[in-house]
Order: C-alpha cells, then structure tokens, then sequence
C-alpha cells in the first residue's frame, strides 16, 4: 500500500480518486537510407544501435479525447542539453509510463535537423498510432512501429527574371 498525503488545500466535498497508471510498450524499426539516395531495408533499433535514432527524436502519448494529464513522453536519456535520445530498455523497447487509463494517439516525432544526423542519427518521417487503450495498471503493446527514412532536399529556388522557367540550385 502507498500513503498518499494531500497538505496545502482544504479536500472537504473532494472526490479523490487512486488508479493504476498504465503504460505503452513498443519496437521501433527504422528504414536504412542508401548512399545512392534509396531507402534500403529496415533495422529492428536495439541498445546497440540507439545510434540511429535522430537526436531530436520524440515519442509521446497524448489522450483523445484531452482530459488533465493525459500527456506522457518515452522515457529518455539523462543529457546536459533539453534534447536527449529515446531509451530503449532491456528488451530494446521504448516505454511511455505513468499513463491515466484512457485511449491515446502515440506520436513519433522528428524534427530532421541538423545535429540529428552529425552524430549517425537517420532522418524519419514522424508517424502516428492513433486509438491506443490504456487501462488500469496494463502495459498496451504497440508491437513494431516503422519508421520511413526520410530524404532532404536542399538548396535555393530562383527565377530568372527573363525566363518562365524555375531554376533549383
């Protein structure tokens, strides 16, 4: 049993309700970018590789419908700077803990800039599990959820002033 203590506020004609947390569990599998510019196969994301995963990378759970604390992020790495890597536990899964029971939408997010790639990271497109039930002191497993690589472009778009044509450089 745990002691739950409420100081501070006056809790008379209060209901107060204790339930289980509940978590999300799930693989990540993500696309391999060729260096001729196609995708190649995917690559189950391990402890070993982390690697891969962008910098920036970001897996959140978010209740649909919204209610007060139905917003949770996968655990990740303790880092100096805001930003740290997703942590993969033991089984090479991402968990999402301390979840209120309800459905949520699992974002993964990459933002694709820079400092994701300088240290080996690949650049995805973000993806989205919709409808996830989470209930009381249950783990909802998402099994493996695949990441597309994503390509960059970059460069600068001119038109001549004298021409009907675009020019990308």
């Amino acid at each position: 049993p745990a002691v739950v203590k409420v100081l501070g506020m006056n809790v008379t004609q209060q209901d107060i309700a204790l339930v289980k947390s509940g978590l999300i569990k799930g693989s990540l599998a993500i696309q391999q970018l060729l260096a001729d510019g196609t995708t190649g196969p995917f690559l189950l994301a391990s402890q070993a590789n982390a690697g891969l995963l962008p910098k920036n990378f970001r897996i959140e759970a978010r209740a649909n419908p919204w209610f007060q604390g139905g917003l949770s992020a996968a655990a990740a790495e303790r880092c100096a700077s805001g930003v740290c890597p997703v942590l993969l536990d033991a089984n090479n899964q991402f968990v999402i803990e301390g979840l209120l029971p309800g459905t949520y939408d699992v974002n993964f997010v990459s933002r694709n800039e820079s400092a994701d790639s300088s240290a080996g990271g690949v650049h995805l497109v973000s993806a989205f599990v919709p409808g996830v039930m989470v209930s009381e002191g249950r783990t909802a497993e998402l099994g493996t959820v695949a990441l597309v690589a994503a390509s960059q472009l970059r460069g600068k778009v001119t038109v001549a002033a004298d021409a009907d044509q675009t020019a990308i450089e």
